[in-house]
């Protein structure tokens, strides 16, 4: 499955998943009156953790339109939510209120829609993305690519049937994984710099 971000929270389990749909999982326990079950949330971007960092990635992560999922963590606000005075956040002079400065965090965040989500996360475990990210690295380094390729799919005038032409479609059989979603490949060719390699294949 790729990359699995595993939570113990006491309401979700939340996770960061390159699994063949590419996604992050967010399963909330519910109780629908005959006990437990769950719910699948995905996004394409999840930051763990509501402190100045956090916040900050929300908002360029948003504003690049990666539509983020933020989980506060223990402490929404982070350590800044128990100090009375900030003297040292640049552009305020005369220094401010910790919960003053997070809350306007906050509010930033989501003037640009980031999805925030209320909970904390135990454990995370990048190892299958690293992985991933390696074995694509490999494949595009020589250009000669061993488990990339191309499947042409033909396109059809609906009118008389004829071929018009082709779209070609990048397709990869990982060894372990099996076929990757392509969406997902291109995805983690775009975050890992990979992409102009790609494109040439």
């Amino acid at each position: 499955m790729g990359l699995d971000c595993l939570a113990n929270g006491p309401h979700a389990d939340t996770g960061f998943a390159f699994a063949n749909d590419y996604s992050d999982t967010t399963n909330e326990a519910r109780d629908n009156g005959r006990g437990l079950y769950m719910s699948v949330k995905h996004s394409r971007l999840l930051i763990l953790g509501s402190g100045p960092a956090g916040y900050s990635a929300a908002v360029y992560a948003a504003r690049a339109n990666l539509k983020p999922l933020l989980v506060t963590g223990l402490q929404q606000g982070g350590q800044l939510m128990t100090t009375t005075e900030v003297d040292n956040w640049p552009g305020d002079v005369e220094g401010l209120l910790g919960p003053d400065l997070m809350d306007r965090m906050l509010r930033h965040a989501q003037r640009f829609d980031t999805e925030i989500l209320f909970d904390h996360i135990m454990e995370a475990d990048l190892s299958q993305r690293l992985t991933l990210l390696s074995a694509l690295h490999t494949e595009l380094e020589d250009g000669n690519p061993r488990e990339l390729t191309l499947h042409y799919q033909p396109i059809l005038d609906l009118h008389t049937d004829a071929i018009t032409g082709a779209e070609a479609l990048l397709r990869w059989e990982h060894p372990t994984m099996g076929w990757l979603n392509p969406e997902m490949v291109v995805e983690l060719a775009e975050l890992s710099g990979l992409i102009q390699p790609l494109a040439r294949f």
